[in-house]
């Protein structure tokens, strides 16, 4: 069976327009090796995520992104990839490898991995849904992941998964919002169990536990700023951030959200609510909040993302 990194530095350099790299675990050395194989010119492209708990562990570096703008490319981060495909103008490879040395067979005990050759058509939806939900990777945000990532504990096992706390998550919704009304007791839900809690918030508590998919065995600390890495991710908070830029009474915000979300008065009330509170509990640097006249005002602090 031929090792699956030669296939990959194949496709690599056969690229005459475009080349495209697609796996949640993506290492510098790793991606410098197979970006040596494109030709000059081509301004590659690489999707990839970036979970503090991962970069923590050593399965992915942040360090990625200087390797792609050194060539003229771009990364972009998807919170819930887990895809690997590579491809240029006129091949593709999908399979099981992710961007790593074990995946790939340069080291030793490698892994047993897929790459087979596939019809354009066969990813062709999925990058046209990365394109337009992955976020542009930033120096900013390298450097709070790994500042996230330092207040981890070290996982240097050779893993390729990181252990969950709930790996089933039967209850996700299509589009995932906050369900635990007052946020400041998830951490109890998650040391303690949803069963502490009375049935209703246990529900919601487990519900937003199993989506943020968060590492077990966390101190608060580090909880919370995972939890804030997560919604960073969230393509709803995202927008719901560049519309707050512009401070919203709260007939707004909820008019926006029930639009958005395809809710009633009520449930958009309740959304928003829970909602706000979250903000505000994990981002009380980003958000202001007042009331002027009997009417609730809520905006970003500051413009800088």
């Amino acid at each position: 069976m031929r090792e699956v990194g030669a296939a990959l530095l194949e496709l690599a350099a056969a690229s005459r327009r475009e080349f495209v790299m697609c796996a949640p675990f993506a290492k510098e050395d790793v991606v410098t090796r197979v970006l040596d194989h494109v030709e000059g010119g081509i301004e590659p492209i690489l999707y990839t995520r970036w979970r503090p708990e991962e970069i923590a562990a050593g399965v992915s570096d942040t360090g990625v992104l200087g390797v792609l703008q050194s060539r003229g490319g771009q990364v972009f981060l998807h919170d819930r990839l887990h895809a690997k495909y590579f491809r240029n103008e006129d091949n593709v490879l999908i399979g099981s490898a992710n961007l790593t040395a074990k995946a790939l067979g340069w080291t030793a005990g490698a892994n047993l991995e897929l790459l087979v050759p596939a019809a354009y058509a066969e990813v062709d939806q999925l990058e046209r849904r990365l394109q337009r939900e992955a976020i542009a990777a930033t120096e900013d945000l390298a450097d709070e992941m790994n500042t996230i990532a330092a207040l981890l504990p070290e996982r240097r096992d050779g893993a390729e998964a990181v252990d969950t706390l709930w790996p089933e998550q039967s209850h996700r919704d299509v589009v995932w919002v906050p369900r635990l009304r007052f946020p400041q007791d998830l951490y109890v839900a998650y040391s303690r169990g949803p069963a502490s809690m009375s049935r209703e918030s246990g529900i919601a508590a487990e519900i937003d536990l199993a989506e943020l998919d968060i590492p077990a065995g966390l101190e608060q600390e580090q909880f919370r700023a995972i939890v804030r890495s997560r919604l960073r991710h969230n393509p709803l908070l995202r927008r719901l951030d560049d519309f707050l830029r512009t401070p919203r009474r709260f007939g707004e915000v909820r008019g926006w959200i029930g639009d958005v979300l395809d809710l009633d008065r009520e449930r958009a009330t309740t959304t928003w609510q829970t909602v706000m509170r979250w903000l505000l509990e994990y981002f009380p640097e980003r958000y202001s909040y007042e009331v002027h006249r009997h009417s609730e005002v809520f905006g970003r602090a500051e413009v800088g993302d």
